[in-house]
């Protein structure tokens, strides 16, 4: 896990292309060699990362989607709340950093994002409405997180209000 850690933050730091494994190797106090031991390269590690930062909170958000007898602005609220707790407010986050800035380098880095994390979340038919908050929040902070911090919470709210009455809406 330290591994996959500290390769993570080297990404984030150096950016996923410039990166280099001996720069992980060196950041985590072992041999280039020894990374390639537990993982068969660049893309692996970042993918085991996502895995390991992803798989509790998607599990999470699975276990409210499949659960019997909470109305659709329970689970709304649920999976927000996961997402808020889970995700945004630990070093969860900054796996996306890669992804964000260079997936179009890295097109089976983002297949593979989409696929183990996107789509195992995804609500209803318009998975991308659901989830903007989230990528707005990551990218408000990447962008002007040190000049206009973002309160998440009211995004949220508000996100959350928005996706509630249009679910009341009358036709």
């Amino acid at each position: 896990m330290v591994l996959l850690e500290t390769a993570c933050a080297v990404f984030v730091e150096k950016g996923f292309a410039a990166a280099r494994m001996e720069d992980v190797a060196a950041r985590a106090g072992i041999a280039k060699g020894t990374v390639y031991l537990h993982i068969a390269g660049q893309e692996a590690l970042l993918k085991a990362r996502i895995t390991s930062v992803t798989a509790p909170p998607i599990g999470r958000m699975e276990a409210v989607l499949n659960g019997d007898s909470l109305s659709s602005a329970d689970v709304l609220r649920r999976v927000l709340r996961i997402i808020r707790r889970e995700i945004l407010a630990t070093d969860r986050r900054p796996v996306l950093r890669p992804l964000l800035t260079e997936a179009h380098n890295f097109p089976d880095l983002a297949g593979y994002y989409h696929d183990q994390v996107v789509a195992r979340g995804s609500l209803a038919c318009a998975p991308q409405l659901f989830m903007t908050p989230m990528v707005m929040a990551v990218l408000w902070d990447e962008l002007f997180g040190g000049r206009a911090p973002l309160d998440v919470d009211r995004l949220f709210q508000a996100h959350l209000d928005m996706i509630l009455h249009g679910l009341e809406a009358k036709p």
